[in-house]
């Protein structure tokens, strides 16, 4: 049995806040989407407990431009997660504008313990919420 694919998708419009200075979506706007939709695709899936003793932070990000987005555009962020082990998540985020993509951006993130700050691997009961195989 093949493993399937879980996705969390989150709508967006693009606001004039959203655009860099030569008219189209900033840098810094789709790195906070792909912040906002991993962490609801996060709050989705993990058992309250793990919710309330674990944080992720954001270690690296692979952003590939497609194609500019403008203000007023409605947009979709469509996330999942490539490979989850041990402390470390990839989660690929792919921005689209009808079926167009706009961007692409892979994230490698670290789950920390939230009282500590140290890395914490999760347990394979938490795991399987994100791998159904």
């Amino acid at each position: 049995m093949s493993a399937r694919t879980i996705t969390t998708e989150m709508p967006i419009i693009i606001t004039t806040d959203d655009l860099s200075d030569i008219g189209y979506a900033a840098d810094t706007a789709y790195l906070k989407w792909v912040q906002a939709v991993v962490i609801t695709h996060w709050e989705r899936f993990a058992p309250a407990a793990t919710l309330a003793s674990t944080l992720w932070i954001a270690v690296r990000h692979k952003v590939t431009y497609r194609t500019a987005g403008a203000a007023a555009d409605r947009i979709v962020a469509k996330n999942s997660i490539k490979r989850l082990k041990g402390v470390r998540a990839i989660f690929t985020t792919i921005f689209y504008r009808d079926s167009e993509v706009l961007a692409e951006v892979e994230s490698t993130w670290v789950c920390i313990d939230r009282t500590t700050k140290q890395p914490k691997a999760l347990n394979s009961e938490v795991l399987s919420n994100f791998h159904i195989g």
